[in-house]
C-alpha cells in the first residue's frame, strides 16, 4: 500500500512538473513569436522609410532636371538652386529617418516634397524674370528710363510671387 501511495504521489508530483515544463515551453514559444513580430514590425517601418526616401529623393531629381534643362538660368544660378534643392531633400530624408509612426514619416516627405518643389518655382520664377529682362534690354523701342521701370517691375512680380 505505501509503494503504491508512493507511486501515485510521484506520477502527481512527475505531472505537476510536466505541467510546469510544459507551461514554460509554451512562454518560451509565445516570447519567441513575440520577438519574431517585433523584427517585422522594424523591418516594416524601415520600408516604409526607405519607400518615403525614395519620394524625396524622386522630387529632388525630378526638381534638379527641371532647372538644369531651364536655359534661361546661369550656371551660378542653377548650381544655386540645384544646391538649394539638395539641401531640402537632406533635410526631409533626416526628418524621416527621426520620425517614429508611420504619420510623421509621412508628414516629413510631404513637407519635404513641398520644400523641393518650392526651390523649383523660385528658379523658375527666377529665369522668367531673367527672361523678361532680355526681352527688355533687346526692346529697342523703350528708352533707358522706360527699360529700368520695366525691369523693376519685372522684379517686383518675381518677388510677389
Amino acid at each position: 500500500m505505501e509503494a503504491a501511495k508512493q507511486a501515485a504521489k510521484d506520477l502527481v508530483d512527475k505531472g505537476d512538473n510536466a505541467g510546469e515544463l510544459e507551461a514554460y515551453r509554451v512562454q518560451a514559444k509565445i516570447n519567441k513569436l513575440k520577438s519574431k513580430l517585433a523584427e517585422a514590425a522594424k523591418l516594416l517601418k524601415d520600408i516604409d522609410k526607405s519607400v518615403a526616401k525614395k519620394e524625396v529623393e524622386d522630387a529632388a531629381k525630378k526638381a534638379t532636371d527641371v532647372i538644369v534643362a531651364n536655359n534661361d538660368l546661369t550656371s551660378e544660378q542653377k548650381a544655386a538652386a540645384k544646391a538649394k534643392v539638395a539641401e531640402e531633400a537632406t533635410k526631409a530624408i533626416d526628418a524621416i529617418d527621426k520620425a517614429k509612426s508611420e504619420d510623421d514619416i509621412k508628414a516629413a516627405t510631404d513637407a519635404g516634397k513641398l520644400a523641393i518643389e518650392k526651390e523649383a518655382a523660385k528658379a523658375e520664377i527666377e529665369a522668367a524674370k531673367a527672361a523678361k529682362e532680355k526681352a527688355i534690354e533687346a526692346n529697342d523701342k523703350l528708352s533707358d528710363a522706360e527699360k529700368q521701370a520695366a525691369k523693376e517691375e519685372a522684379a517686383k512680380a518675381a518677388d510677389e510671387v
